[in-house]
């Protein structure tokens, strides 16, 4: 296209797709193509167009905070937009997360992050807490609820990501309710079921550490909690079931299963605990650990 715009939109889109299909059984058709590269083309052809300085900061949020930081701001400062709001959201909470875990780099955090010492699975701890008063944590909390409020309410990824971010910050109340806003949306069933078990999960959480805040409301969290956490593994078991699920659904939900087989495990009773074990493992689908059980009756 001799427009400018129009070939600074189209390499924006290679851009996207490259970032959704490059790791797929569609990878092969990405071979050759250099994210750097298209970035470089879309904003020599496009440097004022807001969608292309969005989705290009996007793209160097993992190899450079800043650049997509900065890219992020200039779009933002052309076009108010909800999503660019939460990718620079999401860009401030990385920073920080960078900051508190001594790194210089996004590479050495995500080595530090994965390392071998650590449970493939143990979600949680790979998360490092942040303080509410850093800087970095307010600008992300900020740019969250901007994108929240943008969208009306209906801004689900950057609702679920305000809720994480104030559960990473001790702030057990305001990430419950946030994630309870995502439970009592209609339609987040439909559009965005890992959001909706991640929100189950984390209200779980939230309710079980509220617990050791609110004595006297001891029992009434417990309870919600172990609600929260069987809704979460149930959702996470019927996405797992679905052709379209991702594979990896099931480790979204290892903190609920853990919270749920500890209280199995403080039980007095072989017989309960082999029973509740069953109910647990049926709801997961884990059909060979419901014979073992059976068994061990």
């Amino acid at each position: 296209s001799d427009d400018p715009q129009l070939r600074g939109l189209a390499y924006t889109q290679l851009i996207v797709m490259l970032n959704t299909y490059s790791t797929t059984k569609h990878s092969d058709c990405f071979q050759g193509f250099n994210g750097d590269e298209l970035c470089e083309k879309a904003l020599m052809d496009a440097a004022d167009n807001p969608t292309v300085l969005c989705h290009c900061g996007k793209y160097f949020k993992n190899s450079d905070i800043d650049k997509s930081i900065e890219l992020i701001e200039k779009s933002l400062s052309i076009r108010k937009n909800t999503i660019a709001f939460h990718y620079l959201g999401i860009c401030y909470e990385e920073k920080a997360e960078t900051l508190a875990m001594g790194c210089l780099s996004p590479k050495e955090k995500y080595l530090k992050k994965y390392s071998p010492t650590k449970s493939p699975f143990d979600i949680q701890s790979s998360k490092k807490l942040l303080d509410e008063n850093c800087s970095l944590v307010q600008k992300s909390e900020k740019n969250y609820k901007e994108a929240i409020m943008l969208s009306k309410q209906r801004n689900i990824p950057s609702i679920l990501s305000l809720g994480k971010l104030y559960q990473r910050s001790n702030r057990f109340k305001q990430a419950l309710q946030q994630f309870r806003q995502i439970i009592r949306l209609e339609d987040t069933k439909v559009d965005y079921l890992v959001a909706l078990i991640t929100a189950y999960e984390g209200a779980g959480i939230c309710l079980q550490e509220l617990r050791k805040i609110h004595q006297e409301k001891s029992q009434e969290f417990y309870v919600q909690g172990r609600e929260y956490f069987t809704k979460a593994i149930s959702l996470a078991a019927d996405l797992a079931s679905m052709k379209s699920g991702p594979q990896q659904c099931r480790t979204f939900v290892w903190k609920s299963f853990e919270m749920l087989k500890k209280d199995i495990d403080c039980m007095n009773e072989c017989k309960d605990k082999s029973k509740e074990y069953i109910r647990l493992l049926k709801l997961i689908g884990d059909y060979r650990g419901i014979v073992t059980a059976i068994e061990t009756i």
